[in-house]
């Protein structure tokens, strides 16, 4: 039999018995062997996935009250099916006995939804688990104690990719939410779920606190048991200074396997005078203390000091009076240049002035007005999310300009984002494994996109592109594009005090915080 008529015939059956849950550990396990090979039948799942989560998706069919009349007046309100009691003695018994389980159905029902409307909504499960690695076949699943206001629930979902959340299908199983139902993940993706307290059980109580799940998922589609990610310890901060010698070398940036490192800020308002270099792959280097070592001079060369006798064994050549001594070098000679100094490696990016300058005072004693949230308004899907999460508007304090309408780029990576704003000509780049976030100058170029190794990833086109492809430590930290190239649509923005507000394409709010954590965040709007 080829290969062909085997995928046609046997291995589409097994398909369909995997859909269905009914096949064997041995079937399952040489089937999902299979998938890893062909494309065909990987193409034949997909398809009957669809199919059946189109099935789902189909409205109960309703009988017209003309045949429910027929079938009723044929069976129910037949006289052949009336039901004689043989006494009218019995008769009572039966009442009786359905009226006492009557009671205690109802009983039952009241005790159980009175226990269930005191207890509060949570998240009790979910799969996979915080830090997981997850096969690309299996959906995402979030279980709940009690049932929920599913629309409300979906409306305090967000999650990054930011683009996952319109693709990925939302199926209910009973409490539990399932994502991705009949698609497949990204392959080697940080994803992160977040749901807020605005989801509420089905008596409008608020989820008791918010639910963050992060994970990654592998580049097999046959994994079958999910591993947990290697723990890396953060590296320390060097404490010590760098050698007193300058080095003409600039420091590498940081990459992928080093996640405690962030990469160096580059403030917006200066040209940057050296872009990054080293390959994505290699591990920065951070200047030693002990690199190079001050040699001592020869005693001979150097003058001793005023308060040291000299040697007596020494023979110094002592100066002509109408000659000046050379001075001989000496350690404390070389000097730590002061013009180029080495770059400070911390999380907190540096931004832009119009994002943190207060207005000038008008005069010297009359000091300008503190902007309040009652005279600069927050509204919209940023005062959705600005008023309905005490630790956002906490954490961004009080607005300190209106939101306005910008054109913006947004592209989703495999580790995070990227975010052209083009009113400041700054483009973000959004890590999802760190969190951490850095803005670096927009690029004038544009580059044009190529299909990356890894499946259903790109080499990213366009303005982000040409950025991506020049600076190393951006496709390090990133990976590669989802797509391949950005979403170019309008945009809104608004600075507050300790960070600003964007608005993605998928209609989510990015919280970045200028604050010392450097860190930014994607909410769902509730009011969506």
């Amino acid at each position: 039999m080829s290969d062909y008529d085997r995928c046609t015939t046997e291995y589409r059956e097994l398909i369909s018995g995997y859909i269905d849950g009914d096949l064997d550990a041995v079937d399952r396990e040489r089937l999902l062997d299979h998938l890893t090979t062909c494309p065909d039948c990987r193409s034949t799942l997909e398809s009957y996935r669809r199919i059946g989560g189109q099935l789902r998706s189909l409205s109960r069919a309703v009988p017209p009250p003309e045949l429910r009349r027929a079938i009723y007046a044929s069976t129910v309100n037949s006289n052949s099916r009336k039901v004689y009691f043989l006494s009218s003695r019995l008769g009572y018994s039966v009442a009786a006995i359905a009226a006492v389980a009557l009671l205690f159905i109802v009983a039952a029902y009241l005790l159980i939804n009175g226990y269930q409307r005191t207890i509060d909504p949570e998240v009790v499960a979910s799969e996979p688990g915080n830090g997981m690695l997850w096969p690309l076949s299996r959906p995402i699943e979030i279980t709940f104690n009690k049932e929920m206001d599913r629309e409300s629930v979906e409306s305090a979902l967000s999650i990054v990719p930011a683009s996952e959340k319109d693709r990925l299908s939302r199926d209910w199983d009973g409490n539990t939410l399932v994502l991705g139902q009949n698609q497949t993940l990204h392959s080697s993706s940080s994803y992160t779920i977040l749901i807020t307290t605005n989801a509420e059980d089905k008596w409008g109580k608020n989820l008791g606190s918010s639910f963050k799940l992060q994970f990654e998922t592998s580049d097999s589609f046959a994994l079958q048991t999910p591993e947990p990610l290697p723990t890396l310890s953060p590296t320390a901060e060097p404490t010590t200074t760098p050698s007193a010698t300058p080095s003409k070398t600039p420091v590498p940036p940081p990459t992928a396997t080093e996640e405690s490192a962030a990469p160096p800020v580059i403030d917006p308002t200066e040209e940057p005078t050296q872009a990054p270099s080293g390959q994505p792959t290699e591990e920065p280097k951070r200047p030693a203390a002990t690199s190079t070592p001050v040699p001592q001079p020869p005693a001979a060369t150097s003058e001793p000091p005023d308060d040291v006798a000299p040697d007596p064994t020494a023979t110094p050549i002592p100066p002509t009076p109408t000659e000046e001594p050379e001075p001989a070098p000496s350690p404390t000679a070389t000097v730590r240049p002061t013009s180029t100094p080495a770059p400070t490696w911390t999380p907190r990016p540096i931004p832009s002035p119009t994002e943190t300058e207060m207005p000038a005072t008008s005069t010297a004693t009359e000091p300008a007005p503190t902007a309040t949230p009652d005279s600069i308004p927050v509204v919209g899907a940023f005062g959705n999310v600005y008023w309905g999460n005490e630790l956002v508007l906490n954490r961004l304090g009080e607005p300190t300009a209106s939101a306005s309408t910008i054109t913006g780029v947004e592209l989703d990576f495999q580790h995070g984002a990227m975010f052209s704003r083009s009113d400041t000509n700054q483009t973000y780049v959004l890590e999802s494994a760190t969190g951490l976030w850095s803005v670096v100058p927009s690029s004038s170029d544009s580059a044009n996109s190529e299909p990356a190794p890894e499946a259903e990833t790109w080499i990213p086109g366009g303005s982000l592109g040409a950025l991506w492809s020049t600076e190393p430590w951006i496709q390090s930290a990133l990976g590669y594009a989802l797509a391949p190239s950005g979403t170019v649509f309008d945009s809104r923005v608004q600075t507050f005090e300790n960070g600003t507000m964007l608005m993605s394409s998928s209609g989510q709010v990015y919280v970045v915080y200028a604050d010392t954590s450097g860190t930014w965040e994607l909410y769902p709007d509730p009011g969506s």
